[in-house]
């Protein structure tokens, strides 16, 4: 089909983009691991601030990408007033709210739970209101099809504050260099330069989109802005209770596990996951190019047989990386510094729910191109109230691990909502036999894989774990992906 062709075109090309700029931001774990010790919990701030800001962003852009998709597709309608008065509406709701933050800091870093620290949160504060507000001109750039401009100033902004991390956090202080005192005599580390630095990199990259904001009246148009309210408020409440299903235990687990270590099981988990975040970028580049597509067609024949194939071929690559990242952990391990590494078994957990996540994503669609989006709102906040409560039932017992196996339980309940609903609301024919052939295969494989890693060395283990990965390989080359389908190389196996 023409549109999954297209969708595995966009996909390369977001996904280049989201792997390049995860790849670049990858190297700031290992800088703020290796520069913050695990038993100092200083990374436990870094941790909490950034998932509340997670939940802030969502927030703050109040589900206007995934309504200025659905309204920029409406035929009829007025594409550049309703695009003007979505960035004046986003803009204006992210000026009141800097305008807020930089009135009140010392309350608003009380709010957040560091009070010591005001000047900490203020900038990560402003740092999410910039990148709320950006997302609706980088959204635009999906809409017109301009990836290339997309991944410069996604790229470029990642690359820029990795580079400043790493001349802060490392290069300067070995090399005893205190521009602008930056330290003290003893070359003492504050962790709050993070922030800093990310503000400097938001500043940056609106700088570059200065383009697609301008392109923007400044104006509201009443009759528009009541429809895209209409549709977009559930998707808050949705998007918002996604979030916390995949943040909140951060900011709570300080209250839910009160042993001496709490600060530290903190920083060993909001450092382990990242370990996860490949599964991340294979989400984020599917949904940058599924998303635009979806609405174009949704009113096509081919539609649900799109979104169902779709859902095949996202959970066969997905599965694939999981088997990668467990086959070769021993590697990607070292993405942590060593002593941050006794969290490392709940890597599998936290990549299932990120596989998980993006099923939901999928099935979501029913609901949002009928105009249905409150059955969104109804499922996430469905699996929030059972995050919540696996949380605060087991993390005082179990730890982090908890945290890990509430956000997977969480996401469960949304997905068997979302699906056995959908059915009857919006009926689509999944290719189930052949999904669960594909997780039974990787279940399968993913017991030899840990059993591997656990009792044979390391160079052998992972020579075992290649074999199984390369037989799954083969499985979806033969089954589902022959190599004859494949571009430039395809015509040569054709001839053959």
């Amino acid at each position: 089909m023409a549109n999954l062709q297209q969708l595995a075109k966009d996909s390369a090309i977001y996904g280049l983009t989201s792997i390049l700029g995860r790849s670049i931001n990858y190297l700031l774990t290992p800088i703020h691991t290796y520069a913050i010790p695990a038993a100092t919990g200083q990374y436990s701030i870094v941790t909490r601030l950034y998932a509340a800001t997670a939940i802030l962003m969502l927030m703050l852009s109040f589900g206007m990408e995934t309504t200025m998709f659905r309204f920029l597709n409406k035929e009829g309608g007025d594409k550049q007033r309703t695009y003007s008065t979505i960035v004046t509406f986003i803009g204006l709701l992210t000026l009141a709210f800097i305008g807020i933050i930089v009135a009140f800091p010392n309350q608003t870093a009380t709010i957040a739970g560091y009070p010591e620290t005001p000047y900490y949160v203020v900038a990560i504060f402003a740092t999410v209101a910039l990148d709320a507000f950006q997302s609706i001109p980088l959204a635009y750039l999906r809409f017109q099809k301009r990836p290339i401009k997309f991944m410069m100033v996604y790229v470029g902004k990642i690359a820029f504050i990795v580079v400043l991390n790493f001349l802060y956090f490392i290069a300067l202080p070995y090399l005893h260099i205190n521009p602008f005192g930056l330290y003290d005599a003893n070359f003492t580390i504050d962790v709050g330069f993070t922030f800093y630095i990310n503000l400097l990199g938001s500043i940056a990259s609106t700088i570059f989109l200065m383009k697609e904001i301008c392109i923007a009246r400044p104006l509201i148009d009443r009759s528009i802005f009541v429809r895209l309210f209409a549709y977009s408020w559930p998707l808050v409440l949705l998007n918002v209770a996604g979030q916390i299903n995949k943040s909140a235990d951060k900011l709570i687990y300080p209250y839910l596990d009160t042993t001496p270590d709490s600060a530290v099981n903190l920083s060993i988990y909001g450092s382990v996951v990242k370990i996860a975040a490949i599964m991340t970028m294979i989400t984020q580049a599917f949904r940058y190019a599924y998303e635009p597509i979806v609405f174009a067609i949704a009113k096509d024949k081919e539609s649900k047989e799109y979104q169902a194939q779709t859902m095949k071929y996202y959970l066969i690559f997905m599965l694939l990386a999981f088997l990668m990242v467990v086959g070769l952990m021993n590697i990607f391990r070292h993405i942590i510094a060593p002593d941050y590494w006794a969290g490392l078994y709940i890597v599998p957990i936290t990549m299932a729910t990120e596989i998980t996540i993006g099923i939901y994503y999928n099935l979501s669609m029913w609901y949002k191109t009928t105009d249905k989006t409150y059955w969104g709102a109804c499922f996430s906040i469905t699996a929030c109230f059972i995050y919540f409560a696996i949380n605060i039932i087991f993390v005082p017992r179990f730890g982090y691990v908890a945290c890990a196996c509430a956000g997977l339980g969480a996401y469960i309940v949304a997905v068997l909502l979302s699906y056995f609903i959908g059915q009857k609301k919006n009926p689509i024919k999944y290719p189930l036999r052949d999904i669960g052939i594909y997780v039974a295969i990787a279940a399968l494989f993913f017991v030899i894989m840990t059993w591997s890693n656990n009792h044979l060395s390391k160079w052998v283990a992972m020579g075992v774990n290649t074999v199984v990965l390369a037989l799954f390989v083969a499985h979806i080359i033969h089954y589902d992906l022959p190599l004859s389908s494949l571009p430039v190389i395809g015509r040569y196996f054709k001839k053959s």
